[in-house]
């Protein structure tokens, strides 16, 4: 017998009385005066609504149009990025929780993968933590075909971004991630902590990148690992290919950007992962075959 699950949809029509959507635009979004922003449904029809695509071959398309009227609580939203931003100010000034909740939010939940890991990094109740040249990082991304965003916030400094793409795979530097750390660097680049400085180990052999090059399975995209004239590049779907240069011999990272990337190999010496390090965040990424 299986056991019906009740989505966080159906608790809330069941327990106020109201409907998913009106009981979110009564109780958070009207209250923080976001007028576009509410629980999408199809054929919704809204005014300047965006339409998604998605960079392949160098061109646009049109991308699949998924009906997010499935998602409930997973997603369903549209919005602005000025309804974003009133958005984080009402949580951030205690509009929208309270400041214990707030602070379970964003505090990284242990694990047994990370029970050892003190550096304040990961995943609490809905939010990442992270950060950033010194500063904490409260973020979050998502995506689908077609759209990407992906908003965050710098407490300390009272700084907030909030990126919506509507193209997913987009083009080349369009990430929105990317992009709100860009805008960062450029409004904060002279408050933060500086850089820390890596050197590239010229003592590993470019025998040693043979067993690196393959792709990688990011989720939304896969990264392309190849060696040319003894050097190591790698290249995510939709962007430029950048080199990485080696720490030793499985560890590696961007000059371009503040990244790094863990080859991870079997008893064998067979590579089965990279593990991307960025902004804060990690990401476990299985070699395909």
């Amino acid at each position: 017998m299986t056991t019906p699950v009740t989505s966080c949809c159906s608790i809330i029509e069941k327990v106020s009385g109201q409907s998913y959507g009106d009981f979110l635009r009564k109780n958070f979004f009207e209250p923080l005066g976001m007028t576009n922003t509410g629980v999408y449904r199809a054929g919704l029809a809204l005014e300047h609504e965006a339409q998604g695509y998605q960079f392949t071959g160098a061109v646009f398309t049109n991308a699949l149009n998924w009906d997010m009227s499935w998602a409930g609580g997973a997603g369903a939203l549209y919005s602005t990025v000025e309804d974003l931003s009133r958005w984080n100010e009402g949580v951030f000034g205690g509009k929208v929780l309270k400041d214990a909740s707030l602070k379970a939010a964003w505090t990284p939940v242990k694990t047994e993968d990370n029970k050892d890991d003190d550096s304040g990094n990961g995943y609490g109740y809905g939010w990442a933590s992270a950060h950033t040249r010194g500063a904490q990082e409260i973020s979050h991304g998502g995506g689908l075909n077609g759209f990407s965003s992906f908003i965050m916030r710098l407490p300390r400094e009272n700084f907030t971004v909030a990126i919506l793409a509507n193209a997913q795979p987009g083009a080349a530097g369009a990430d929105p991630g990317q992009l709100a750390h860009l805008v960062t660097e450029i409004y904060l680049g002279e408050k933060l902590d500086p850089r820390p400085t890596q050197q590239v180990n010229t003592g590993v052999s470019p025998d040693a990148f043979d067993a690196l090059v393959g792709r990688y399975d990011y989720g939304m995209a896969v990264m392309t690992v190849t060696k040319e004239d003894q050097h190591l590049y790698a290249q995510l779907a939709g962007q430029p290919r950048f080199e990485i240069f080696p720490k030793s011999s499985t560890e590696f990272f961007w000059k371009v950007v503040d990244a790094q990337v863990t080859f991870f190999k079997d008893n064998e010496g067979k590579v089965t992962k990279a593990v991307h390090h960025q902004g804060g965040h990690t990401l476990e990424a299985p070699k395909i075959e």
